[in-house]
């Protein structure tokens, strides 16, 4: 008789690295959708400094739960006046990044290094 299958671990992993002083990068390695979106969220709703990058690069397939989280946190940082920016090189990705509109609102760089780099507005 076959070993009973235990259901799989999340398929996203949340990492955080302080790139430069005031610049926190959280990096999503995985698919970003409704199971696995709060991993996220937990990762973009505690104390945050002055700009985070939010590097979906790793990501291959971002869904609709996933773009309500990054919403709410553009949202968070317009009210909490810091900055923010998003990494996507996947086009899944950044075409449902510009299908919600969300890259209108954040701005959306290809590389770590322009994101970090780029001003206190990103």
């Amino acid at each position: 008789m076959p070993a009973p299958r235990l259901p799989a671990g999340p398929r996203l992993l949340v990492r955080h690295t302080l790139a430069r002083a005031g610049v926190l990068v959280v990096t999503a390695s995985g698919t970003v959708d409704g199971s696995t979106a709060w991993l996220l969220q937990r990762a973009l709703w505690r104390d945050l400094p002055a700009k985070t990058v939010i590097d979906l690069s790793e990501v291959p397939v971002l869904g609709l739960a996933g773009v309500r989280v990054l919403e709410g946190a553009a949202a968070r940082a317009r009210a909490e006046r810091r900055g923010i920016a998003i990494v996507a090189r996947s086009l899944p990705v950044v075409r449902v990044l510009r299908l919600f509109a969300l890259d209108t609102r954040v701005p959306v760089h290809a590389r770590l290094s322009d994101a970090v780099g780029a001003g206190r507005g990103c």
